[in-house]
């Protein structure tokens, strides 16, 4: 074959996957549900009980094959010469591997995204709603709360958690019993601003599990959501806080109390400063010192690889239809305390 002809081959074959890209974008409104009950949910029991068994991640060694190939790639990429137009080969090439990447994970992922929002099948109060006023008073319940539970707090660990929230999961009525692993990654992870994920290709959730011990929980719950089909991140973290709530130990409350209340305290700092200040100060020292923790470990973490992650993730939830990006993620504060007022009436 000549290099023209294969030129004109290679291009043929990424403006085609280009097309399938467009298309799946144009569609996933109307195939969201069918998908999920008919394709996704079989899939997920499948690869839970396949992969679930093995004790390390496949999904990091899977995505450790993948960046290699693809360093290898660039590699070659960047060594060729202009003059014989290999380049223009080579970048085609790239070009069509990263359109099919992005293919992929929204067949097994992306699509998700458009099922109807959690609070609306939870039947929950309109979140539009919650006024200032009922948020503020949502964070001073929320530092009653820690204040209780975080005396009571005992060490954890992901395996630990794995096994208790997976029950919770089950007598939730979740489509299938699911597990966390540790990611190989392990404190890498960090550096790239992530406590956890969910991978599309094999099905199974990671996590961090140097992560501090007061975050454990609600992280494991997190990806745990992912893995029944829960794409959007507010809702995550809303079957997350669920979760934890209803799994009724010490160490899994206070996790969940604890995480809502930083999602729902920058909502009130937002709303009148002089006020969330006011209320932080009604913590207890022990809480206190573990948002010290916390924020000790923000700073020791954050790398550039932290914000060219969260940017890159940003665009892919906005390419999702997700409008409001990785800041999606506060939307929890609303839907957390709606949860709450309903099941307050029950």
């Amino acid at each position: 074959m000549t290099r023209k002809a294969l030129l004109i081959r290679q291009l043929s074959i990424t403006l085609a996957t280009l097309f399938a890209v467009l298309l799946l974008q144009w569609t996933t409104a109307y195939i969201a549900i069918p998908f999920a009950g008919s394709i996704f949910i079989p899939l997920q029991r499948f690869r839970c009980f396949l992969l679930g068994r093995i004790p390390f991640s496949v999904g990091d060694v899977l995505y450790a094959i993948m960046i290699a190939w693809l360093l290898w790639k660039l590699i070659r990429f960047l060594r060729l010469k202009q003059k014989d137009r290999s380049w223009l080969l080579a970048f085609i090439s790239l070009a069509r591997i990263t359109l099919a990447f992005y293919l992929l994970i929204t067949i097994l992922w992306g699509i998700l995204y458009e099922q109807p929002k959690l609070s609306k099948s939870l039947s929950l109060p309109d979140l539009h709603e919650i006024s200032n006023e009922e948020l503020i008073a949502f964070d001073s319940v929320l530092i009653g709360r820690l204040n209780h539970y975080e005396p009571l707090f005992r060490k954890t660990d992901a395996a630990q958690c794995s096994r208790e929230l997976s029950g919770t999961y089950l007598s939730m009525q979740r489509p299938m019993r699911v597990s966390v692993k540790p990611s190989l990654l392990g404190e890498g992870l960090a550096y790239w601003g992530v406590s956890g994920y969910y991978n599309p290709f094999t099905g199974e959730a990671q996590v961090n599990a140097h992560e501090p011990d007061f975050m454990l929980p609600f992280v494991v719950a997190h990806e745990m959501a992912h893995q029944t089909g829960i794409a959007a991140e507010d809702d995550a973290n809303l079957m997350a806080y669920i979760a934890c709530v209803e799994n009724g130990s010490d160490h899994a409350r206070f996790s969940a109390y604890f995480n809502i209340w930083l999602y729902t305290h920058r909502k009130v700092r937002r709303i009148d400063s002089n006020i969330a200040t006011r209320l932080k100060l009604q913590l207890n020292q022990g809480t206190l010192n573990r948002i010290d923790v916390l924020k000790k470990r923000d700073e020791h973490f954050h790398t550039w690889l932290d914000d060219c992650s969260s940017m890159l993730f940003d665009l892919y939830l906005k390419m999702g239809n997700q409008e409001e990006g990785i800041y999606s993620y506060r939307n929890v504060a609303y839907s957390a305390l709606a949860w709450e007022k309903a099941k307050a009436k029950k």
